[in-house]
């Protein structure tokens, strides 16, 4: 039963592989409708019978003679010895050939053909509507320009909608479009022991019921029992009082054993929370659905059919992929092959923001490595943010925001700068954040703290920070600039590095004292409001809202002096070091750097003569014009600096021992204990 009449020609070119084989010839085709995919599509075409003798268990069912009963592989040997009895097996051998197993068990798959239940994706629902017509009598729905507003099909529901959602990364986009142009019906009927069930009623007639009435009535059951009623009551028990089948009348029914795909259920999942009464707050539909690449055929397509059936639109706004995470040679983490990275004892042994911080370093929307060579990478650059963060907080001590911040027009410029530079950082990370690039919010979140910070504005503050008086203008500007910072980077982190962000923002002098002047009152612009709603200061920074941009300087004029100070800070910088090398000096404070430079550079320089000792950490700097037909824009040279070094703050002056008070230290030593001694008399 079931094979191919030998008169009959099929045609087979649109059930098989279209790809050449470079054979050509005639054959018979054995075709077994029940028993595969081509075989089904083919029986289909030529009204073959759709013949599948073998039951749930794999085994040949009654009318199979001679082998009813037997597993259809245990039965092969038996059929062939059959056919030799009878004198009809003209050949037979055995040979290795491909053939599907079970992923997880490892067992033969046997194909069968059997009754399911599907949703059409190219029907168009049949259900009455309210026709809307005009003044003279006429269906609306008829007009031409009403044409978008008639009944559509999932398929074509689902094709508009992928226009207008965002897809991140872009291409997904056109991967759910291709899918869901060449996809079949959706299969939603599973044959498992126990799930989500299938409402349908089958009458002793074989009338299938599936009317709303009694979808809307097991419903209302499942609502108070669950749905495990289906499984605990008759089937009598779950129709409405006195149902009867509308083809015969009859009273008896049976329920369907069939379950619901459980994609199905996933499906349902965005109606099932974001239109719960549980959840006042939340909306349908959702902001942003991320899963894997593998979602495309599950989560994304499941929950993009019930939005439509039930909204007639995306249950998401946005969806997000991303990759897969592989070792370190970029091969698949299994525990068999011992290259996998258990994320419960990395968290154990070195905590969960290490590893939140090796996931935004990563490109997610491709494969991700990951091993432990690489994760104690991430954790080196953890180390730095949170060191980064430690200098800030530990030179706030004793610093009150509403007493001691200095307003930004009143504060050093490279303090200012410093503040400009973290504007161009929140708007990098707020984008960064908006669109999903996450690896895009650690790199400016690191540079940030590794290079503007530690390796410049930090270098160059401390100084400020440890010699001048406690309660100094100065130092007072370099605090409120560390406020500010400290403040921003909590909020921040906060997405990334959850508890160190709460840490950070634990240990701020606003939030340590229950007070939020300081951070958001200068000049009525801040990193954003300390304080909530109701005047009080958060316990947490996950509470707190997102830092704003102080826009400390509108126009470009600060950035470029110092980015171009930054350069000359560079070439300076390289030449100290070749002097360290040769022995001409230790430390950088031991110097005199002779700095010559061209006209445009000398101008800018000029501009800061008394603070380049400071950007370049040195005792000492001369700055003269260098000859316009110089090969270099910049010359420097390094000598031992002059006099002797100042056992406060080591840096070398020729007026130390001028002070009698203070015989020991340099000028700018003598002034700053002068005021330290005036505080204390003031206390």
């Amino acid at each position: 039963g079931g094979e191919a009449d030998a008169e009959t020609e099929l045609d087979v070119a649109d059930a098989r592989d279209k790809k050449a084989t470079g054979k050509a010839g005639t054959g018979l085709v054995h075709t077994a409708p029940g028993h595969g995919h081509d075989d089904f599509v083919i029986g289909k075409a030529y009204g073959l019978e759709i013949y599948c003798p073998v039951d749930n268990a794999g085994r040949f069912t009654p009318e199979v003679e001679h082998f009813a009963g037997e597993g259809v592989f245990e039965a092969n040997p038996h059929i062939v010895a059959f056919m030799r009895e009878r004198g009809v097996l003209l050949f037979s051998e055995d040979y290795a050939h491909r053939y599907p197993h079970c992923w997880r068990c490892k067992n033969p798959v046997i194909f069968r053909a059997t009754p399911q239940w599907f949703i059409s994706l190219d029907a168009v629902s049949s259900e009455t509507v309210e026709v809307e017509r005009d003044d003279d009598g006429r269906d609306r729905s008829n007009f031409t320009e009403n044409e978008e507003d008639a009944p559509e099909s999932l398929r074509a529901m689902a094709l508009r909608e992928i226009e207008r959602v965002e897809w991140v990364p872009a291409w997904g986009r056109e991967r759910m479009r291709n899918m869901q142009k060449g996809r079949p019906d959706w299969c939603v009927s599973r044959q498992r022991v126990w799930g989500v069930p299938i409402p349908v009623f089958y009458c002793s007639c074989g009338e299938a019921v599936a009317s709303r009435e009694t979808i809307d009535h097991v419903a209302s059951i499942f609502e108070r029992e669950s749905g495990d009623a289906w499984y605990a009551r008759e089937a009598k028990d779950l129709l409405p009082a006195g149902f009867s089948c509308a083809k015969c009348g009859g009273r008896e029914f049976t329920k369907e054993t069939d379950i619901l795909d459980v994609w199905f259920d996933s499906g349902a999942s965005s109606i099932a929370v974001l239109e719960s009464e549980k959840y006042a707050g939340l909306r349908w539909p959702a902001d942003v659905y991320l899963e894997g690449g593998d979602q495309f055929r599950g989560w994304f397509n499941s929950s993009l059919m019930v939005g439509l059936a039930a909204h007639g639109r995306a249950p998401y706004k946005t969806v997000v992929t991303h990759g897969w995470t592989l070792d370190a040679q970029g091969r698949a983490m299994h525990k068999s092959a011992g290259n996998a990275v258990a994320p419960d004892e990395f968290v154990k042994d070195s905590g969960a923001d290490l590893l939140r911080l090796w996931v935004v370093s990563s490109d997610y929307k491709e494969d991700m490595r990951c091993s432990e060579e690489i994760l104690q990478r991430v954790s080196d650059a953890y180390r730095k943010i949170r060191n980064t963060a430690r200098f800030a907080l530990g030179n706030l001590d004793g610093f009150d925001t509403a007493r001691d911040s200095v307003a930004l027009s009143e504060m050093q410029e490279i303090d200012r700068w410093a503040l400009a530079e973290l504007d161009l950082l929140i708007a990098r990370a707020t984008e960064a954040y908006r669109s999903f690039e996450y690896h895009a919010v650690y790199q400016a979140l690191y540079g940030f703290c590794t290079v503007t910070l530690s390796a410049r504005y930090f270098d160059i503050i401390k100084d400020r920070l440890y010699t001048a008086a406690p309660r100094s203008h100065a130092r007072r500007s370099a605090q409120t600039a560390l406020n500010y910072i400290a403040d921003a980077l909590a909020r921040m982190l906060a997405p990334v590095l959850v508890f160190t962000a709460d840490e950070i923002w634990e240990n701020l002098p606003e939030v340590k004292s229950g007070r939020g002047a300081g951070v958001g009152s200068v000049e009525g612009e801040g990193v954003g409001d300390v304080v909530d709603e109701s005047g009080a200061v958060p316990a947490s920074v996950h509470v707190a809202e997102f830092p704003v941009a102080l826009s400390v300087e509108r126009d470009t004029a600060l950035l470029k002096h110092w980015a171009r100070l930054f350069e000359v800070r560079d070439v300076v910088l390289r030449a100290l070091e070749e002097a360290r090398t040769s022995k001409l000096i230790g430390s950088s404070l031991e110097a005199h750097v002779l700095l010559e430079a061209k006209r445009k550079t000398y101008e800018l320089l000029e501009q800061y003569r008394e603070e380049l000792r400071y950007v370049f950490i040195v005792s000492q700097v001369s700055l003269t014009l260098l000859e316009e037909d110089a090969g270099e824009d910049v010359r420097v040279r390094v000598e031992r600096a002059a006099g002797e070094k100042c056992e406060r703050c080591w840096n070398y002056s020729v007026r130390v021992g001028e002070f009698t008070r203070y015989p020991t230290v340099c000028e700018r030593c003598v002034e700053a204990l002068a005021e330290i001694e005036a505080e204390g008399e003031a206390l």
